[in-house]
């Protein structure tokens, strides 16, 4: 087997629970220092405020998704008006439209970082102004700079959907990881969970790694790649639907389709996205990775209108989504994917 160079552990948290009715629901820690964030200096002197968003590429499904909510879960917060940015995958656009949010004097930012570690230096741009910031999906390197960090457990659910595929594959087989793009800690925490998941089944043969960057067309390119060098392969191992989507295309044009198994990670709606790709049987299974949109408006919420504080780390929790549940979860309507 491959040794891959692991990033040290994160903290573990149970991931496998189904959500307990709507999203605000989630499994909290604590901030490490022990303490949570003082409450914002416009808390409780005006009626009504204005939030910047701050999306990395609403070209990616699961940022359109997350787009969507917001429209419809706003409506929940009559005090709240969102600014909504699009950086189209760029991270100097990422900085420049955070640079405009402090520009237009917003309340509050909701950050959903692209480059971990390209944005430190605006993020701490935003500290020193004092407008609270909240971190969604993703995390900048420097957890004193941000309010509270939401999101799920990358390295957990990875882990877990890479072992589902270890369990429905025979000793030996031969496996490939496609990972996200690995500038970024959700690419890189995906990656080291996946290969735990794998371990669990030690005999497995993991013959490829290649980034897809998230993307269909890249990951279609590089199955292809793969398929060719190792007509044997069983199972592949996505950072994200959309990857799996082009990686089925690059199967079927090849015949493989019914011979690997593939697993992926965000269980979106919509016609081509992780759930319908289970029902189809594309996906072996997909895990849910919530988006944080209620949960984020809540957490403004506290900080803005009742002057409260929130927990430094949130960890929403995923579900398995396979053909024995896939058509109840997609009947359950849009919101919390």
């Amino acid at each position: 087997m491959m040794s891959p160079h692991l990033a040290p552990r994160a903290r573990r948290v149970a991931v496998s629970a189904p959500l307990v009715g709507a999203l605000l629901l989630t499994a909290c820690s604590s901030d490490p220092t022990g303490s949570t964030a003082a409450e914002p200096a416009a808390c409780g002197t005006k009626k009504h405020f204005t939030i910047g968003v701050s999306q990395w590429d609403l070209r990616e499904p699961y940022r359109a998704q997350a787009r969507d909510d917001f429209a419809r879960v706003v409506k929940e917060y009559p005090q709240f008006t969102l600014n909504e940015k699009d950086a189209q995958g760029r991270v100097e656009q990422q900085v420049a439209d955070v640079d405009a949010l402090l520009a237009q004097k917003v309340d509050l930012i909701i950050l959903y970082p692209g480059d971990s570690l390209g944005l430190s230096a605006e993020v701490a741009k935003v500290h020193d102004a004092g407008v609270p910031l909240l971190e969604v999906d993703r995390s900048t390197p420097d957890p004193t700079k941000y309010v509270a960090l939401l999101g799920g457990d990358n390295k957990a659910i990875a882990k877990e959907e890479a072992g589902y595929l270890a369990q429905n594959l025979p000793d030996g087989a031969e496996v490939a990881v496609i990972t996200g793009d690995l500038a970024s800690d959700a690419g890189t925490e995906r990656r080291a969970g996946a290969y735990e998941g794998l371990e669990t089944k030690p005999s497995l043969r993991i013959v490829a790694e290649q980034t897809a960057e998230w993307r269909a067309d890249k990951a279609q390119a590089v199955v292809e790649a793969i398929i060719k060098a190792h007509p044997d392969l069983a199972g592949i191992v996505y950072a994200n639907d959309e990857e799996s989507l082009g990686g089925w295309q690059a199967l079927k044009a090849a015949g493989k389709e019914n011979q690997v198994k593939q697993v992926g990670i965000d269980g979106l709606r919509g016609p081509a996205n992780g759930i319908q790709e289970v029902i189809d049987g594309k996906l072996l299974a997909t895990y849910e990775y919530p988006n944080g949109v209620p949960e984020a408006l809540e957490a403004a919420h506290q900080l803005l209108v009742t002057c409260g504080t929130v927990e430094k780390r949130t960890v929403i929790a995923t579900r398995r989504i396979d053909a024995g549940n896939a058509a109840a979860i997609l009947a359950e309507g849009s919101g919390g994917s």
